[in-house]
C-alpha cells in the first residue's frame, strides 16, 4: 500500500478505503487520482441527496440554501479533494440515517456495517443511529400495545353494546400561537 510514490505505509485506520484502493493499485492505476475522483462522485451524491431529502420536508429555497452552505464549507471542499474517506463515511452515515428513518427497510445495516469499516467512529454513530431508532420504534410499540390491551379488555368484559354519554365540548375561547380559536377548535368542532 501507497500513498507517495516510494513510500510504503505500515498501518491504515480505514480496512474498507484500502480494500476500495487495492483495484486501482493491482493494475497500476494512479490510486491517488481513483481516490480523490471516488471522493468527488460521493461528494456529488451527498449534495445531491441532501438536497433532495430537504426539498422532500422545506421550500425550494431552503434545499438550496443546504446544499449551498454544505459545498462553501472549506472542510467540505478540502475532505472532497484528499482522496481520503472522510465523504465516503459521511455518505455511509446519512444514508443510513435516511434509510433508517424510513423504517423497515435491510440497507441502513449494510451502510452503516460499512461505515464503521471506514472509518473507527464508524461504530458509534452506528450505534447512536441504532439507539435512536430503539427509542421511537419503543415508542410506537408502546402506542400498538395500549390499543391492543384496550381492545383486549373490551373484548373480555363480555359487554354486548357500547355506548358514551355526549363528550364535553367546552366553551369559551383559549390564546394559541395562531391567535384567539373559540373552544372547542372549529376543525374539532366539525369532527365531534
Amino acid at each position: 500500500l501507497r500513498y507517495n510514490p516510494g513510500e510504503t505505509v505500515d498501518g491504515f485506520s480505514s480496512f474498507l478505503w484500502v480494500v476500495v484502493a487495492a483495484p486501482s493499485e493491482a493494475l497500476s492505476l494512479p490510486t491517488d487520482a481513483v481516490l480523490k475522483l471516488l471522493c468527488m462522485a460521493c461528494a456529488l451524491g451527498l449534495v445531491v441527496w441532501t438536497h433532495r431529502e430537504v426539498l422532500a420536508r422545506a421550500p425550494g429555497p431552503i434545499a438550496f440554501a443546504c446544499g449551498l452552505a454544505m459545498v462553501a464549507s472549506g472542510s467540505w471542499a478540502f475532505w472532497t479533494m484528499t482522496g481520503m474517506e472522510t465523504i465516503a463515511f459521511a455518505l455511509l452515515v446519512f444514508a443510513a440515517s435516511v434509510g433508517l428513518g424510513q423504517g423497515g427497510r435491510w440497507w441502513p445495516g449494510v451502510c452503516l456495517a460499512l461505515a464503521t469499516l471506514t472509518r473507527p467512529e464508524g461504530i458509534g454513530f452506528a450505534l447512536a443511529l441504532l439507539s435512536a431508532t430503539a427509542l421511537d420504534d419503543r415508542r410506537r410499540a408502546a402506542r400498538a400495545a395500549a390499543i391492543v390491551a384496550a381492545a383486549w379488555l373490551i373484548e373480555r368484559s363480555g359487554a354486548t353494546s357500547w355506548s358514551c354519554a355526549a363528550l364535553p365540548l367546552g366553551r369559551g375561547r383559549v390564546r394559541t400561537a395562531h391567535g384567539w380559536l373559540p373552544v372547542p377548535a372549529p376543525a374539532t368542532a366539525r369532527l365531534i
